[in-house]
């Protein structure tokens, strides 16, 4: 038996064992592609170390290994077969690229070499055109089913600023279907960040129950900008549970973002968030309203 290294079509170099005297060049082949999880008949190999050796493929069962001159230890390069129709040879990259994201588990990480594009978190760093990719990537669908909620250690007191550098108690979790928190404790508040996207255009009217302080922005004030003074709820003050509310013309399928604040100074507080138009009764129901960006946990 002897060990045969390879460098594969899906970019991963490693090794297949095989006897070489028995092993066609056919059977090495199929050693490769089943190594990788791709068709047979997607290769064309060579002998790195041996250059007159190359252009095999599929379909020599009688030539052996070693009468190939391929030895222990030799690497093989893989390239990919360019028989076939145009359409079978995309069908074949897009195979490969697939193979290759299962292989490296990054299939959801925008941060990859190996994309046209590579991003550090939203910058473009080797394309000439920075907008053109960087909002709406293209390959992925960036909006997640729900709002995403932040818990904190401590009272805002009414500095909607004091979110960005406060201290979580935890990892962060989407609210699938409301923005509810029946029970906060003590000197505990949370930010809800992400998007409401509209089925019709209506006016909205968005509600703020709390016990103590809460505010709720919408549009892109809601991303940057945010104060007390601009909110569209604002519930501020310590206080029992007392509701405020806010109205505003939005249009049907547009993301706008959404920010909440909520805090509990003392005892046990809460904060339910609900909306209504001029066809629906006030809810606490966002189901299909809300969506959040995984990888930004909220909204870019």
């Amino acid at each position: 038996m002897a060990t045969i290294n390879y460098k594969g079509l899906t970019s991963v170099q490693a090794d297949v064992t095989i006897n070489l005297t028995t092993a066609t060049l056919d059977d090495l082949i199929i050693a490769i592609a089943a190594d990788e999880g791709l068709p047979t008949d997607y290769y064309n190999i060579s002998v790195y170390e041996n250059p007159s050796i190359n252009s095999i493929a599929l379909g020599d069962s009688s030539t052996t290994c070693a009468v190939a001159g391929i030895v222990d230890g030799d690497l093989i390069i893989c390239t990919t077969e360019q028989s076939g129709s145009r359409e079978r040879r995309q069908i074949q990259k897009l195979e490969i690229a697939k193979i290759n994201r299962a292989r490296t588990s990054r299939n959801s990480v925008y941060d990859r070499d190996d994309l046209p594009t590579k991003y550090s978190t939203n910058t473009v760093i080797d394309n000439a055109n920075p907008g053109g990719l960087v909002n709406n990537r293209p390959w992925s669908n960036p909006y997640s089913a729900g709002m995403w909620r932040d818990t904190y250690t401590g009272y805002f007191n009414d500095v909607p600023a004091w979110f960005l550098t406060a201290t979580k108690t935890g990892a962060g979790i989407p609210d699938l279907t409301s923005m509810s928190a029946g029970t906060i404790p003590t000197t505990t508040s949370i930010e809800w960040r992400g998007y409401f996207r509209p089925l019709v255009s209506d006016t909205y009217t968005f509600y703020t129950n709390s016990d103590d302080a809460s505010y709720l922005w919408i549009g892109e004030i809601a991303r940057t900008g945010y104060n007390v003074g601009n909110a569209l709820v604002n519930n501020g003050g310590l206080h029992g549970a007392i509701e405020q509310s806010g109205s505003i013309a939005l249009s049907a399928g547009v993301y706008y973002p959404l920010r909440v604040q909520a805090g509990n100074n003392a005892v046990t507080g809460l904060c339910i968030v609900s909306w209504s138009n001029s066809t629906q009764a006030q809810t606490g129901i966002f189901d299909g309203l809300i969506f959040y960006k995984l990888v930004y946990e909220g909204f870019d």
